[in-house]
């Protein structure tokens, strides 16, 4: 039954679900299948927008077609009205299908999450004290499912209250880049690796160097700069201070 839910249900390929018996081994199948794992799917899938619309369009089994890959667009800046055509209705049944499916062969680790004490406290930061739209969130978690495996308390809420720091040019005061919650939700929308960053190692040098320069996030510098290797970034900062 377990197998049969992962290949028809999730909508995983034979390839995907081979990708996550080598990484997850027989932990998730073991796993109980209505207490556990369709509990979890059918967290994702209310979270995320990815729910099976009954009368919506047909899905084909067939697997050559599961094994399609549906790229996920970056979602757009301005943010939707609750009045307004929200962009999950059109996803067909397949893309939501499919978008869950490549989700957990890249990361099957998040089914062994718990809901109450990992997955919903996580969603509940992104959406309420990061701001970001279901739209958002289902592309950052559909991008970088891995951040979900990151603490909350001890990773992921110092880097985001790391960004709203005022900024700071005295050496002996640690300051941030003086974002505003709505700018940083923006920003990290569209740049989700930025969160899987060690924030010691890479942001905060990269920030120290933005501030010193007199930079903007948007403005002056890439919104990827923080993810471009030390190479490309040295050679970017010695052309900005020629």
């Amino acid at each position: 039954p377990t197998v049969a839910f992962f290949l028809g249900e999730c909508g995983l390929s034979e390839y995907e679900f081979g990708k996550v018996i080598y990484r997850r081994g027989g932990s998730l199948l073991e796993a109980n299948l209505e207490r556990t794992l369709k509990r979890k799917v059918a967290f994702f899938r209310e979270n995320l927008g990815l729910e099976i619309d009954e009368g919506g369009d047909d899905i084909d089994d067939d697997e050559d077609v599961n094994n399609e890959s549906i790229q996920v667009e970056i979602p757009p800046l301005e943010k939707k009205s609750p009045s307004s055509s929200s962009s999950t209705a059109t996803l067909t049944n397949f893309q939501k299908k499919r978008l869950l499916a490549q989700m957990l062969s890249i990361n099957p680790d998040i089914l062994t999450f718990s809901i109450e004490n990992n997955l919903q406290p996580k969603i509940e930061y992104f959406t309420k004290s990061i701001g970001f739209t279901k739209e958002q969130l289902r592309y950052v978690l559909l991008k970088r499912p891995q951040l979900l495996a990151l603490s909350l308390e001890r990773n992921i809420i110092p880097k985001v209250e790391y960004f709203c720091i005022p900024r700071s040019t005295q050496s002996n005061k640690k300051g941030g880049l003086g974002m505003s919650r709505e700018q940083v939700c923006d920003w990290l929308s569209q740049n989700p690796q930025t969160l899987a960053l060690t924030l010691e190692s890479r942001i905060i040098p990269r920030v120290n160097d933005v501030v010193e320069l007199g930079l903007f996030v948007g403005v002056d510098i890439p919104l990827n700069f923080l993810t471009q290797t030390e190479r490309n970034w040295k050679i970017w900062k010695d052309g900005i201070k020629q």
